[in-house]
């Protein structure tokens, strides 16, 4: 993983010892020893049983430990494993500070190397793309391949998968994420109900079957599937995420009451995500709501310096020809926040954009004010202020 500071790695090498053990029974003493949380000895025992790298079957279940159960990974083709105890988990220790073995395994590499003479087998094609999905999810595509490389490897190798009738349900989920990524809403719909069939508990398949069927206008059967993925989901980002999207499908059917109290939900789960307010604010503008004004205060106090808020706010206020009323409210909080020359910036700066097309002369002194803000904490060359120039140009035309 990407936080390695402070970890001291001992790269080591196991030879080859003879052991009485079968590969089979090997194999079993393997899974229990997972099973009792023993990473680092169950991926050493393999390690040394196949030291040369001959078995399929214990090639797997490495890869199997080295995806799930790592301490540290570097670009994973390196993994430190650890031995917990029962109360353990191994997320206490993913990321943190400490000694641990670091064993070399490129699994990409060792899965061709089978591959090359058993190219449709099932079980080494899913381990493929298991891998690259892993790496996709975990580093993106700059980390091992080109992106469209990698994703149509991934693409190919579970489709093998699929066709040979190994694929589990994170396969047929995988595979289908892929899909949705890029679009293809039809070819995705297949894996994630196979997906579901096989586990119906897996929340993020029902959270982007509903994602799917939202965005082809399948607002029911939307409905119905995020509402499951919010049951289903413990944890609060993803919670949110799914509350979000349950409001959106609302919103979508008119249904603007149930919608306000989703997006409500989503910030009781995750106060604070910029997603969740930006609905709110969205929807109370486009109703007139009386909690308008409170609901854009309490967007913009989120952040007051960034950027992307005045992008949001013009967008959403554009949008119902608003403008005017939001250019009150910055106007506002100049004079309060004129000691914080980063908020003071970005709020002269959109201040101009508002104002630029019905008072040029009102707009370039506010692009002015914004460059004096900025020219205490950026450097001169920063491309801030060709932005802001190229703005006093355009109203001079």
């Amino acid at each position: 993983m990407k936080r390695l500071a402070g970890i001291v790695l001992i790269v080591t090498w196991f030879s080859h010892s003879s052991f009485s053990q079968t590969e089979e029974e090997t194999l079993a003493s393997a899974h229990a020893l997972v099973e009792q949380k023993k990473y680092e000895s169950a991926f050493q025992m393999l390690e040394t049983f196949d030291a040369e790298a001959k078995s399929i079957n214990v090639l797997l279940l490495k890869e199997e430990i080295a995806l799930k159960y790592f301490v540290t990974s570097i670009m994973h083709t390196m993994f430190s494993f650890k031995d917990l105890e029962p109360d353990e988990d191994i997320m206490d220790y993913r990321g943190l500070e400490g000694t641990s073995n670091l064993h070399v395994f490129d699994i990409a590499e060792e899965l061709n190397k089978f591959l090359e003479s058993n190219p449709n087998h099932c079980l080494l094609n899913k381990g493929l793309a298991d891998y690259y999905f892993d790496v996709h999810m975990r580093y993106g595509a700059s980390a091992m391949e080109e992106e469209y490389a990698m994703l149509e490897t991934i693409k190919s190798a579970y489709t093998v998968a699929v066709k040979g009738g190994c694929a589990d349900y994170m396969s047929h989920y995988s595979l289908a994420y892929l899909f949705l990524i890029d679009d293809q809403l039809e070819e995705a719909k297949p894996g994630l109900l196979e997906s579901i069939r096989l586990n119906p508990e897996y929340a993020s398949a029902h959270y982007n079957l509903a994602y799917c069927y939202y965005l082809l206008e399948d607002f029911a059967s939307a409905l119905t599937y995020c509402k499951k993925a919010l049951d289903l989901y413990t944890e609060a980002v993803y919670k949110s995420d799914a509350a979000r999207l349950t409001g959106d499908i609302l919103w979508a059917m008119e249904d603007n009451d149930g919608a306000m109290r989703h997006f409500r939900m989503a910030d009781e789960i995750e106060p604070g995500n910029h997603f969740n307010r930006m609905r709110i604010l969205h929807l109370s503008v486009e109703t007139q709501s009386e909690e308008v004004e409170s609901a854009l205060q309490w967007f913009w106090e989120l952040a007051p310096e960034e950027p992307s808020t005045y992008f949001d706010l013009i967008e959403i206020y554009s949008q119902y020809q608003l403008e005017a009323e939001l250019e009150t409210f910055l106007l506002t909080k100049v004079l309060a926040n004129e000691d914080n020359d980063e908020i003071s910036g970005a709020l002269q700066f959109f201040l101009g954009r508002l104002s630029s097309e019905k008072n040029k002369s009102e707009a370039e002194k506010h692009f002015n004010q914004a460059k004096v803000h900025f020219n205490k904490f950026l450097s001169s060359d920063d491309p801030v202020f060709s932005v802001i120039q190229e703005e006093i140009d355009a109203l001079k035309k």
